[in-house]
C-alpha cells in the first residue's frame, strides 16, 4: 500500500512538472525582445547639383547588426514636367520612367565620426567627353530620388523614402524666381485667465531666433506681439537670451507689423468688435517697436487667416498699403498656372492695394512629425519646381509663410537657409522688394489685374456680447486709476487675447469671463464703511468718513454722502441752500483715507448716513455703505417749545399753591 501511494505521488509531481514547463515555454518566447526593423533617415543633404557636380547624401542606419548584409539603392527618376506631379512623388508615389540605380552595401559606404554614412551621385558634364559611372541629364530640373535599404542581392525592402534632386543649370539665362519666405516669432499665448502671465513654449523662439542670428538670408520677420512682450516680461534668463538672439537677428531684415495676438479681422468686425480690431493692430505695432528696438514696417500685412473687404478698409485706415493673404480670401482666377505675381485688390471705395497671395504647397512642407531635414529639402526642391514652370521668362514671385502652428527646428531651418544661400534660381527677397521688382498679374486687356474680395463671414463664432461688456466695464475701470496702471494694462491684453484665432470658442469665453472676475475682485478691494455709529452733541459739526483702499494702487473715484435728517453747507450749485446730499471728488492714495464731511443736523436722534462711491463717469458705483449718526443735540424749535412747557409748568404750579394757601386759611381751626 505504501508503495503504491509513493508510486502515485511521483506520479503526480512529473504530471505537474511538466505541465509548469508547457506553460513556461510560451512566456519565455513572448518575452524575447522582437526584432528591430531596421530603419533609414536622411541627415543631409546637396541642395542642389549641376553638370559635371556630385551630389552628396549623409544618412543614419538603425537596426542592423551586420552591415554587410544590407545595401542602399539609389533609384533616380525621370525629370517632373509639373508641381501635381511632385505632389504625388510627396506620397512615395514615382512618377515617370527609372532612369537610373545604383546599388552600393552599406558595408562599402564611407563613416563620418557621427556614424553616418555618405552615398553619392555623379552627373556628366555635356560638354566633355563621357566618363563611366557618371548619370548623364539632358534636362535641367527637378528628379526624384527614391533611396532604398535592401537586404544584399536585390532583397526585400527594409526601408526607404523620396527626395528630389534639383539639377540646375550652370549657365541660366532670364531672372531668379523671387522668394519672399516670411517666419512668424510666435508661442501660445502666456497671459492666461487668471491674469497670470507664463511663457510656455520657448524652445522653437530660441531655434528660431539663433537661426536668423547664424544666417544673413533675407527673410521676412513678423512676429506676434504678444510672444515678444513676453519675453521681454519674463524673468526667465532663457528667454533674455531668446529675446536678445532675435534682436540681433531681425537686424537688416523686413520686421513687418501684426495684431497683438493672431486675430481674426473679418469676424472682429462682422461681430460689431470694430474698436477690438483698431486695438489689436494699434496694440501690435506699439509692442513690437517698444521691445524689439528695431524698425517695424507698419505699411505691410501679412495674414495667415482669411480677410474680407470691411478688414482691407480696416487696415488701410492704418496705414496698411501691401499686403500678402491666402487666396481663400480672394474669387478665384482662371490659371492653371501658379500665381507667382502680385496684383491689386478691389477697395471699393475708389483706391486699390497691392497684395500677393500666399502659396498653400509651400506652407505644407512645415510639419511637426517626420525627417525634418528631409522636409527641407523638399520645400528647395518646390522651389525649384515652381522655378522651371516658367524658366528664363519675367521676373516671378511667390511667398511662402511658414504656419504658426509650426514648431521651428534647428535642423529644418539650417538646411533651408544653406539651400537659400547663392541658389542658382531662387533668390531670396522682402516683400518690399517682392512688390517693387515682380510685374503685376495682368488681365486678358493688358492692364494689371484687379481682384475682388470674398464676402464677410456668415457665422461670428466670437463670444461677442460678452466681449463687449467686459470691454465696458473695462473703459470705466481704466476712469479710476492712473495712467499706465499695470492692472489695466494686463486686463486690456488678456482682453485682447481672447480674440486669438489660436484658441477655440469656449478657451475664449474663458478669457472674457477670467477678465471679469478680475475686475470683480479689483472693485471688490475698493470699501466705503460697513456699519458702525457716530455721535454729534452739537447741532453743527464734521463726520469723518474713512475709505479702504486695498489695491496696492491709487484710485479715483466719486464720493456721495447723504441723510434725510443732515443738512450739508455748500452743496447745492449756488452754495446758498444745504440739501441733504453732496458729492466730491475722492483720490483713495494711501490704504485708509479720512474725508470729513461739514453738516448741520435737523433733529436729534438716530438716522443712517448712506454713502457711495462711484466712477467718474457716473456709470458704474463701484461700493456703497452707511453708517449711524446719533444727535444728542436740540434744535431751536425744540428748545423754545422746551422753554414754553417750562413757563406753563411753573404757572400752574404757581396758581395751584396760590388756591391752596386760600383753602386753609378758610378751614377753622
Amino acid at each position: 500500500m505504501r508503495s503504491t501511494e509513493r508510486r502515485r505521488r511521483r506520479t503526480v509531481a512529473a504530471l505537474v512538472v511538466i505541465f509548469v514547463a508547457l506553460v513556461a515555454i510560451p512566456r519565455a518566447g513572448s518575452a524575447a525582445a522582437p526584432r528591430q526593423q531596421p530603419t533609414l533617415a536622411l541627415t543631409s543633404q546637396s541642395p542642389w547639383v549641376q553638370p559635371g557636380g556630385t551630389f552628396r547624401l549623409g544618412l543614419h542606419v538603425d537596426g542592423v547588426k551586420d552591415p554587410t548584409s544590407v545595401e542602399l539603392v539609389l533609384n533616380t527618376y525621370a525629370r517632373l514636367t509639373s508641381r501635381s506631379a511632385f505632389g504625388q512623388t510627396l506620397q512615395d508615389r514615382p512618377v515617370g520612367a527609372l532612369l537610373d540605380v545604383t546599388s552600393t552595401p552599406l558595408s562599402e559606404l564611407n563613416v563620418d565620426p557621427a556614424g553616418n554614412f555618405t552615398a553619392t551621385l555623379s552627373f556628366q558634364d555635356p560638354t566633355l567627353p563621357r566618363e563611366a559611372g557618371r548619370l548623364l541629364l539632358t534636362q535641367d530640373g527637378v528628379y526624384p530620388l527614391r533611396v532604398e535599404l535592401r537586404e544584399n542581392g536585390g532583397g526585400a525592402v527594409l526601408d526607404r523614402f523620396t527626395t528630389h534632386i534639383p539639377y540646375l543649370p550652370a549657365n541660366r539665362s532670364g531672372p531668379k524666381l523671387d522668394l519672399s519666405w516670411v517666419l512668424p516669432v510666435h508661442a501660445p499665448p502666456s497671459i492666461r485667465p487668471d491674469g497670470t502671465r507664463k511663457l510656455t513654449d520657448i524652445h522653437g523662439v530660441q531655434a528660431l531666433s539663433q537661426a536668423l542670428e547664424a544666417s544673413a538670408v533675407p527673410v521676412v520677420v513678423a512676429p506676434t506681439p504678444e510672444t515678444i512682450e513676453a519675453l521681454a516680461t519674463s524673468a526667465d534668463s532663457a528667454a533674455a537670451s531668446a529675446l536678445n538672439s532675435l534682436r540681433r537677428g531681425v537686424t537688416r531684415r523686413q520686421v513687418v507689423t501684426g495684431p497683438y495676438v493672431p486675430a481674426n479681422l473679418p469676424q472682429l468686425i462682422a461681430g460689431g468688435l470694430d474698436s477690438e480690431a483698431d486695438q489689436e493692430i494699434q496694440r501690435g505695432g506699439e509692442r513690437l517697436g517698444q521691445y524689439l528696438k528695431t524698425p517695424v514696417d507698419t505699411t505691410t500685412w501679412v495674414s495667415e487667416d482669411p480677410l474680407d473687404d470691411a478688414s482691407i478698409s480696416r487696415l488701410r485706415d492704418h496705414g496698411i498699403t501691401q499686403l500678402a493673404l491666402p487666396e481663400t480670401s480672394l474669387t478665384p482666377v482662371p490659371s492653371r498656372l501658379t500665381l507667382a505675381r502680385p496684383y491689386m485688390l478691389d477697395a471699393r471705395q475708389g483706391r486699390r492695394d497691392q497684395a500677393v497671395s500666399i502659396d498653400q504647397g509651400l506652407a505644407a512642407h512645415f510639419r511637426n512629425d517626420g525627417n525634418q531635414v528631409l522636409e527641407a529639402h523638399r520645400f528647395l526642391a518646390d522651389l525649384a519646381v515652381l522655378y522651371f514652370d516658367q524658366p528664363g521668362g519675367q521676373q516671378r514671385g511667390v511667398v511662402a509663410v511658414t504656419p504658426r502652428s509650426w514648431t521651428p527646428d534647428r535642423a529644418f531651418l539650417d538646411a533651408v537657409m544653406a539651400g537659400l544661400t547663392d541658389n542658382p534660381v531662387v533668390e531670396p527677397v522682402t516683400l518690399t522688394t517682392l512688390f517693387s521688382t515682380v510685374d503685376k498679374l495682368r488681365g486678358t486687356n493688358g492692364a494689371p489685374l484687379v481682384r475682388r474680395m470674398v464676402g464677410a463671414p456668415r457665422n461670428v463664432s466670437l463670444p461677442v456680447a460678452a466681449t463687449k461688456t467686459a470691454r465696458q466695464r473695462l473703459t470705466t475701470f481704466r476712469s479710476i486709476v492712473d495712467e499706465g496702471n499695470p492692472m489695466y494694462t494686463l486686463l486690456d491684453e488678456q482682453l485682447l487675447t481672447a480674440s486669438s484665432a489660436d484658441l477655440r470658442s469656449s478657451r475664449q469665453r474663458t478669457y472674457v469671463s477670467g477678465v471679469d472676475r478680475i475686475l470683480d475682485r479689483e472693485f471688490g478691494r475698493i470699501q466705503t464703511p460697513a456699519g458702525g455709529s457716530i455721535r454729534l452733541t452739537a447741532r453743527s459739526g464734521q463726520i469723518p468718513v474713512t475709505f479702504r483702499n486695498n489695491t496696492g494702487y491709487p484710485v479715483h473715484v466719486v464720493v456721495t454722502v447723504r441723510s434725510d435728517k443732515l443738512e450739508f453747507p455748500g452743496a447745492s450749485r449756488d452754495g446758498s441752500h444745504p440739501t441733504n446730499e453732496i458729492t466730491r471728488n475722492l483720490d483713495l492714495i494711501r490704504r485708509n483715507e479720512t474725508a470729513r464731511f461739514a453738516v448741520q443736523t435737523r433733529a436729534s436722534g438716530s438716522f443712517p448716513l448712506l454713502i457711495s462711491l462711484e466712477s467718474p463717469d457716473k456709470s458704474l458705483v463701484v461700493s456703497h455703505g452707511q453708517i449711524t449718526v446719533r444727535s444728542t443735540a436740540a434744535s431751536g424749535v425744540g428748545l423754545l417749545l422746551s422753554a414754553a412747557a417750562g413757563l406753563f409748568l411753573l404757572a400752574w404750579w404757581g396758581r395751584h399753591a396760590l388756591h391752596g394757601r386760600r383753602a386753609r386759611r378758610l378751614v377753622p381751626a
